[in-house]
């Protein structure tokens, strides 16, 4: 489920073919997306260019813990190929129970 309610998924996996990390991502208004991993100062990142109506930048994010069942995603863009990058969002968030109802 995305922050704003919204269905996603998300799937990581090694491609052995290009011996490098990828993560796929398919959103329910039909969004597909495939990025690319690679570690960062100790941190996973998943990378992918965009062009969206002329904006062409490449787009990074992480997700990184923070503490017990807490974590923050962060998603920055480049125009520069990655030299110098500009905060998107940031996001914490924090797990919680499952939801239960009563029968």
């Amino acid at each position: 489920m995305g922050h704003d309610g919204s269905l996603a998924k998300g799937i990581r996996a090694w491609d052995i073919i290009n011996q490098k990390w990828q993560y796929i991502w398919m959103h329910e208004s039909g969004l597909f997306q495939i990025w690319d991993g690679r570690k960062v100062d100790g941190n996973w990142y998943i990378y992918k260019h965009f062009n969206i109506n002329g904006d062409i930048y490449l787009s990074r994010q992480t997700w990184i813990p923070t503490g017990n069942d807490e974590l923050v995603r962060i998603s920055e863009k480049s125009y520069d190929e990655g030299k110098t990058w500009q905060l998107r969002f940031k996001y914490n968030y924090k797990k919680v129970n499952d939801f239960q109802t009563k029968d």
